[in-house]
């Protein structure tokens, strides 16, 4: 897999050699925090999004759960002026477990494929003026990934993204994202959940970005587990008009949220 990561770096950073089309809209990505953007890709236009490496840690008085994964990209196609199409693909996926009490520990690890997910995104307003823009996106999860990875379940949502411009380097992003996930107690049954982002970014330069995010997911109807709260930090850095990389880390502020999530990433427009 460090090949695969290696080699597609090496692809985005080859293909980046040609001239931006003047044409385009500037260059938005669904990254590098939680938030999505609310515009969409120039119709007739490809635009890769992945992450390169993500790692995280979770932990409990008696647990500790570490899970890296790689490659995992998001390939969108944009269909209209103001629609595009997106595909997650799987990534492959490390998840090492530990348990400890007293003098007693051991581990064990799970290897496998994660799921595939279909996006449509809508920019409702702002897609090419203006200083706000709002957006609308639905999605479904499939059920395609490995067991031990995967829960095995379809999930599907719909998340709304608005961004305010407030002035030429400082931009405001929230986000409300509702979902239909499997339940915690009956894997067979659906459960409510709503997440909501807010965003601060901060255009340092032209070419790089500065964020914070405040994120929150709330369970409903499960009777299991509690809300999840992070402070994310992240930076962007355009090294072309259609090529950015960037690096993120997500802090937790209750103890239900990942002790820490570190994830670097890049994005090219085609």
């Amino acid at each position: 897999m460090r090949v695969v990561a290696v080699g597609f770096a090496c692809v985005l950073l080859a293909s980046s050699a040609f001239a931006a089309d003047d044409g385009l809209r500037d260059f938005s990505t669904d990254r590098p925090n939680k938030s999505s953007s609310a515009t969409t890709v120039d119709a007739g236009h490809w635009q890769v999004e992945s992450d390169l490496f993500n790692w995280s840690r979770s932990s409990d008085p008696d647990f500790v759960q570490r899970t890296m994964s790689t490659v995992l990209p998001t390939l969108k196609l944009g269909v209209t002026n103001n629609t595009d199409i997106e595909l997650t693909l799987p990534t492959r996926v490390w998840v090492r477990n530990t348990f400890r009490s007293g003098r007693t520990s051991f581990s064990w690890s799970t290897r496998g494929w994660s799921d595939i997910t279909l996006t449509g995104k809508l920019n409702l307003l702002g897609n090419d003026e203006g200083d706000v823009a709002i957006g609308i996106a639905p999605y479904v999860k499939l059920p395609t990934g490995s067991t031990g990875i995967s829960n095995k379940q379809t999930e599907f949502g719909v998340y709304a993204p608005v961004t305010w411009k407030l002035d030429e380097d400082w931009s405001l992003s929230v986000q409300l994202q509702l979902d239909a996930l499997a339940s915690d107690n009956n894997p067979d049954k659906k459960r409510f959940n709503a997440q909501t982002f807010v965003q601060l970014s901060y255009a340092m330069t032209d070419s790089i970005v500065l964020s914070v995010e405040h994120y929150a997911a709330h369970k409903f109807n499960d009777g299991t587990g509690s809300a999840i709260q992070t402070f994310d930090l992240a930076a962007a850095w355009l090294v072309q008009p259609d090529l950015q990389f960037d690096i993120s880390a997500y802090l937790p502020l209750n103890k239900a949220a990942p002790d820490l999530v570190v994830i670097l990433g890049v994005s090219k427009r085609f």
